[in-house]
């Protein structure tokens, strides 16, 4: 009862009353009526002896001894306590994201210092005069000082005089949350934030501030409506796309300060532009959609930039542009299938390139020979004619892929013909030579242009053609290599290859080139030799050829359909015997990996790269070199470090620069130099400070009604006054007692001598009057 607190040179003390009952409280109750019951028997007899004036005063003593007897008995105590005072918390938060470097649009509307930045309006509202409010507050709480820019730290007060703004990304809720975690124990009376509103973070920690019963006032730094930037957010575009094939790409502008204004944008390829739109910016939009439509007449990677000229007055230019990678290749392997004869090998290839989607064949099959004897006019006959002039003249550059399946060219092409696929292979492109009684030595092809590119060296005799059923048994080379890698376990991709059934018959050749790779062989004897080649690969100039020796594939298709239900292995052979010959980019044998898709500015880019021998083994003794160029242009020798891993690098750079780099590796391999797909890698400021910094005061007022706080403009002329916010945040102050001790009444001697003055006084008095 009645706390009091009051102030010395020694401390801080406060004393409070409290009753200790001798007797429980019954007892005593019973004892004061009694004692009333006494005084009232004694008022009637003195009322019969005495006078009125004796009655009161005797009555009055021995009142007041049974006063100090129950007072006893309730035993007040004064417990007098030395305490230590205990301020509430209050969290002050400041926001040090990049985005609080800005300087303000209204310094050089007031007459103020341009460079002055938001935070330095900050640190002044909270640091000037001597009722600033961080003075105010460490009157009636314990200030608790943090910066925040992706997650909350303390501060201290000193710190304040060197404070920077360099966060690379926001997080408001996630920082709060983080304030609240590390103040479970002691929860702050109220939180005051200072920041312009500017959050990359989650929106999901609102619910949690919710339930946190947190007040947070919001003070919004910067103003909305003067603020001035453009900012080319995103681009949606297809990352492949195809030759010929018009492409939409449409980018996102937020665009603010700018009303009534016409603003170009424009696309640019390599630096160059392509395209140009027109944006008009009203005032009751931030938000804008601009598309633009790209026709790809090259193949390969080429960088895209959507861009805004930097106007007067931007808060940010380098977010006026953003730019993004399209790979374009064909939109069809085209495939050029020249047949001897309609056989049923010709049948089920012609079918196995039909049957994949991204193939567009182009088949001739021989009908008749010029020696057919035909008793029609040439004009009435429904077949065409072989457009050999044309096709191996003209368009043999426009195939990426050319196969003579069972077929002599004698009766029907000149020998320059075969020069020009040899030119044609040697300049990159894919031939493929599949056997039969018109093949190889057989078909005229020993000594000419085509058995220089070929992976074999054919008989001197033309009697290649032998009819004797032999099963194709893979080499370890084969077992490895991705076009007889029909399984990705290799003792499946085994079980596979020996349940395949007999070839009736094989083009019987000299040999296989020393460059070359073979797959398969024949399962029996030939000429002495204990097998043959049956499946052959070898790289022509920048070109690759292949060698089929048997023209009895098709009853693979046959087997695998009667015991499978199912020919996919066949099919899967052929496609894969296509995607190698074309160089497909995913059986590259020199492979650039990333550890990432995309890297924040400021990072490390890392990744490997793998090269693989012909045979597709891990290349140990390859020795590559890795040439790397930054957004800006400039290539550098970028260092390529051997792991522990046989044949793989390990490369690492700083992503110093926003945008995208470009990788290229070359590696030597046996004799021929392989390069890899040019890899773009896109380094962004992730955080999005230098993107996006305007402020953004809506979502401030919706964190402090969430949270049962309130918000206020910074500049704002009403902002409220600090005895409101005082007095808004509330708190008691709690103590901590440093030293105690109690004065119990009974244990008073003064009140002792006091009950037996007061009945020694009646006593004498009733003597005096004659009572005793």
């Amino acid at each position: 009862m009645f706390p009091m607190l009051w102030q010395t040179k020694s401390g801080l003390f406060r004393s409070t009353l409290l009753w200790e009952y001798t007797l429980p409280l019954v007892v005593i109750g019973l004892l004061a009526a009694g004692f009333i019951f006494l005084i009232i028997l004694q008022w009637r007899d003195l009322s019969r002896r005495v006078g009125t004036g004796t009655r009161w005063g005797l009555c009055v003593l021995r009142g007041l001894a049974y006063v100090l007897i129950l007072l006893i008995l309730l035993n007040p105590t004064l417990m007098i306590q030395k305490v230590l005072r205990l301020l509430p918390s209050l969290a002050v938060v400041l926001d040090t994201s990049n985005s609080m470097a800005l300087p303000d649009a209204q310094n050089r509307e007031q007459g103020q210092d341009p460079s002055t930045s938001r935070l330095d309006h900050a640190l002044k509202y909270l640091r000037t005069g001597p009722d600033s409010p961080l003075e105010t507050f460490a009157k009636n709480y314990q200030v608790k000082l943090y910066q925040f820019d992706e997650t909350a730290r303390p501060l201290s007060a000193p710190d304040l005089e060197t404070l920077e703004a360099n966060g690379h990304t926001t997080d408001i809720t996630g920082s709060l949350i983080t304030l609240l975690e590390e103040n479970r124990a002691t929860p702050p009376a109220g939180v005051l934030l200072l920041s312009d509103g500017g959050h990359h973070g989650s929106e999901t920690g609102l619910d949690y501030l919710r339930q946190a019963n947190l007040p947070v006032v919001t003070a919004g730094i910067g103003q909305p409506e003067t603020y001035q930037d453009i900012h080319v957010a995103s681009v949606q575009a297809p990352s492949l796309t195809f030759l010929h094939y018009p492409v939409t790409v449409q980018a996102t502008l937020h665009i603010w300060g700018y009303p009534n204004t016409r603003i170009p944008v424009v696309l640019k390829r390599a630096g160059r532009a392509v395209s140009t739109q027109t944006v008009q910016v009203t005032p009751a939009a931030s938000e804008y959609q601009v598309t633009f439509e790209v026709l790809p007449e090259d193949i390969g990677e080429f960088t895209y930039t959507v861009s805004v000229a930097p106007r007067l007055g931007e808060a940010l230019t380098d977010n006026n542009t953003k730019t993004f990678p399209i790979s374009v290749a064909r939109d069809k392997i085209r495939v050029l299938l020249v047949c001897g004869s309609p056989t049923w090998n010709y049948r089920f290839l012609r079918q196995a390139f039909k049957h994949d989607p991204s193939v567009d064949l182009i088949s001739f099959v021989i009908l008749r020979t010029p020696s057919d004897v035909v008793n029609v006019p040439e004009s009435q006959l429904s077949l065409i004619p072989f457009p050999t002039r044309r096709l191996f003249t003209q368009e043999l550059h426009n195939f990426d892929l050319i196969v003579f399946e069972n077929f002599s060219f004698q009766s029907y092409f000149p020998w320059y013909y075969l020069e020009n696929v040899r030119n044609y292979v040697r300049d990159g492109g894919a031939f493929a030579m599949i056997g039969g009684r018109l093949a190889f030595a057989q078909g005229g092809y020993a000594g000419t242009p085509i058995e220089e590119i070929l992976p074999v060296t054919m008989r001197p005799d033309r009697n290649d053609y032998r009819a004797l059923p032999q099963r194709m048994v893979l080499t370890p080379e084969g077992m490895r290599h991705p076009i007889t890698r029909l399984a990705s376990d290799p003792q499946e991709n085994e079980r596979v290859w020996q349940s395949l059934t007999d070839l009736d018959a094989i083009n019987l050749v000299a040999r296989a080139k020393p460059e070359a790779t073979v797959l398969g062989v024949s399962s029996g004897r030939f000429a002495g030799s204990p097998t043959a080649p049956l499946l052959a690969v070898q790289r022509f100039g920048k070109g690759r050829t292949l060698a089929l020796m048997t023209d009895y594939t098709w009853k693979w298709n046959f087997q695998m359909a009667g015991q499978l239900d199912s020919n996919q292995y066949y099919l899967q052979f052929i496609r894969q015997l296509g995607r190698w010959l074309i160089r497909d980019p995913g059986l590259k044998q020199v492979r650039i990996m990333a550890d990432a898709t995309e890297f924040p500015l400021g990072s490390e880019v890392t990744g490997t790269v793998k090269i693989l021998q012909d045979d597709y083994q891990p290349a140990a003794q390859a020795t590559p070199t890795a040439q790397l160029q930054t957004p800006s242009g400039i290539g550098q020798p970028l260092s390529l470090v051997p792991t522990q891993n046989p044949g793989e690098f390990e490369y690492r750079f700083g992503a110093d620069d926003a945008g995208l780099y470009s990788l290229d590796v070359k590696a030597d391999i046996g004799h021929t130099t392989h390069e890899a797909n040019r890899l773009l890698l896109r380094v962004s400021n992730l955080g999005g400070e230098q993107q996006n910094a305007a402020p953004n005061h809506a979502l401030l007022k919706d964190i402090a009604d969430q949270t049962g706080g309130t918000f206020f403009a910074l500049d704002d002329p009403a902002r409220p006054p600090l005895s409101s916010l005082v007095d808004f945040f509330g708190g008691q102050p709690d103590y901590k007692v440093l030293e105690e001790y109690r004065q119990r009444i009974r244990e008073s001697f003064p009140v002792l001598m006091l009950i037996l003055a007061c009945l020694a006084v009646e006593w004498w008095w009733r003597r005096r009057v004659g009572l005793f």
